[in-house]
């Protein structure tokens, strides 16, 4: 029998180009995963918590080993969404220490208004280079941006933006998406809360105006006869029926308005400014708790007290300085409005002067704590603790 002979190199080149086909992909796939770039997209669109769930979508291990195998000195992702204030919200991978230098720097970005250039755009700071891909929504007005850090210089020609299209691509339908949703709910509420205030404007409102008309007849007869008895139950009578028309006046007036302008920091903000402008009160803003007190499921109730604290003492103070702090402490967020003006022990008490009430009322609303007291430089303190398990975080 005439004994076979065998290609020892075609044997090797046939087996390792086998192994080599059915090995390699298999182990690329277990280091570097697909990435489901709609599934980002999707849930970015559907969220309720974007700034808890863009950490974590760019820290998924796939697309953080990709940029690291393939783009040199690569060393973190970002996304910037615009926050009140023409200023940016900063979002990093869940897993990563953002150096406070870049944070500093992203945080006083200013945002960008529509008819600027859609172009990639590369920025130096210290040993830190970074590309901007700007996300824009389909009126062309600056949206966001997709940052990619490099610990070094930044790789040549397109590679990267080749390499993270499809991530900008999914970030910024997602984006899109989920402001049109907002703006989709925001309108709804608005249409309720006017449907609202016309109900209570033409029923219970008018029902309270005659029955302060009629309190104060009553009180004038009781006067007229001379019975201090029914005189004071009369009396107690109007105060009450004159609290709740106020009361209701208040919520047709809540209800009419369109809500918080973009959250309630900004806000705040633009109470401040409105007040400084019309009273010539010097305020100041300390807002050491921006990211808890967009967390309150009582925002507008918040607001509105700031508001009539606000409004009691450009009205009643006499002060020239004013400011708000706002902070997180162990167990409750702080909001203090505070003055230099004459105190509340020394001003002149009016029976229908119901602010504080309101304010009151509105607190027990929230089950937070409402303290108005004098200060011990001078002034007014009006401090409102809503416990921290309030935050919906």
């Amino acid at each position: 029998m005439k004994p076979r002979v065998v290609n020892f190199g075609q044997f090797l080149s046939f087996n390792l180009s086998t192994l080599r086909n059915r090995y390699t992909p298999a182990r690329r796939k277990s280091v570097f995963p697909s990435v489901d770039y709609s599934d980002i997209a999707f849930q970015i669109a559907t969220t309720e918590r974007l700034s808890e769930l863009l950490p974590n979508l760019l820290a998924q291990s796939a697309l953080q080993a990709s940029c690291h195998s393939q783009l040199e000195n690569y060393d973190s992702l970002y996304v910037l969404t615009p926050a009140p204030g023409m200023k940016y919200h900063v979002h990093t991978a869940a897993n990563n220490q953002t150096d406070p230098q870049l944070l500093n720097y992203f945080e006083a970005l200013t945002v960008q208004s529509r008819g600027i250039s859609n172009s990639q755009s590369t920025k130096n700071l210290g040993p830190f280079h970074f590309i901007f891909f700007p996300l824009q929504n389909r009126e062309s007005d600056w949206m966001a941006y997709l940052v990619v850090a490099f610990k070094g210089k930044t790789p040549q020609d397109n590679q990267t933006a080749n390499l993270l299209r499809p991530l900008r691509d999914a970030v910024q339908r997602g984006l899109l998406a989920h402001q049109n949703k907002v703006e989709s709910v925001a309108r709804a509420i608005s249409q309720e809360r006017q449907s609202q205030a016309a109900d209570l404007h033409d029923s219970v409102a008018q029902i309270l105006g005659y029955l302060k008309l009629r309190s104060s007849s009553l009180s004038a007869l009781c006067l007229e006869q001379s019975n201090p008895t029914m005189l004071k139950i009369a009396c107690d009578i109007e105060e009450q029926i004159g609290f709740a028309h106020r009361l209701t006046r208040e919520l047709i007036s809540s209800s009419r308005l369109n809500g918080i302008e973009s959250n309630l920091s900004f806000s705040i903000q633009n109470a401040l400014e409105e007040l400084e402008q019309h009273s010539g009160i010097v305020f100041e803003l300390d807002n050491r708790a921006k990211e808890d007190i967009e967390q309150l499921p009582y925002p507008n109730e918040t607001l509105f007290i700031v508001r009539e604290a606000l409004c009691n003492l450009v009205r009643h103070s006499h002060a020239s300085h004013a400011r708000i702090i706002i902070k997180t402490e162990s167990k409750a967020l702080t909001i203090l409005i505070e003055d230099n003006g004459i105190g509340i022990q020394t001003r002149s008490k009016r029976r229908d002067s119901f602010g504080l009430r309101i304010m009151e009322e509105r607190a027990r609303r929230m089950r937070a704590q409402l303290t108005v007291e004098d200060r011990q430089q001078g002034g007014t303190r009006v401090r409102l603790d809503i416990p921290r398990d309030h935050l919906t975080i």
